[in-house]
């Protein structure tokens, strides 16, 4: 349970924000008149968003330094496997450099023998990951489907 002196802050901030702000007063409708009108200012929600996440990701956007080619597949070099876990019919891989996690990536169970030799190993992998196939999070990283896994 979140102590309430946070959201008494984060509506602080949020209030004194609005104040130093050089756009003019504009008045939003929160009523049921308007349809869609109960939600607050996309500004207002940018800035609450912002306040919940870590400075490093409400930077910019992870997809920003990524290069990806016309299909939207990206390649990662040099990473290793740092944690598998399996979700059904998927082995899931955090990979990272270091003691820095990059991303993390999904393939079949079938496939992923490599993915194991390389958490036991510990030897470095050239990955491919298909960033138009997104599944859940692991270990709070940004998880694709893995089109290709080369030692």
């Amino acid at each position: 349970m979140r102590p309430p002196y946070l959201r008494a802050r984060a509506l602080a901030s949020l209030l004194a924000l609005a104040l130093l702000s050089p756009a003019p007063a504009q008045a939003y409708p929160f009523g049921q008149s308007v349809p869609g009108s109960h939600q607050a200012p996309q500004w207002a929600l940018d800035v609450l968003r912002g306040m919940r996440e870590p400075a490093h990701r409400a930077a910019a956007p992870a997809s920003q330094g990524r290069k990806l080619d016309a299909n939207g597949i990206g390649c990662y070099s040099d990473v290793r496997v740092t944690a598998l876990e399996r979700r059904a019919d998927l082995i899931c891989a955090a990979l990272g450099r270091g003691h820095e996690l990059v991303v993390a990536g999904c393939m079949p169970a079938s496939e992923a023998y490599r993915l194991a030799d390389s958490l036991l190993s510990q030897r470095p992998l050239r990955v491919y990951l298909d960033h138009t196939k997104r599944y859940a999070p692991v270990q709070t990283q940004e998880t694709f489907r893995i089109t290709q896994l080369q030692p």
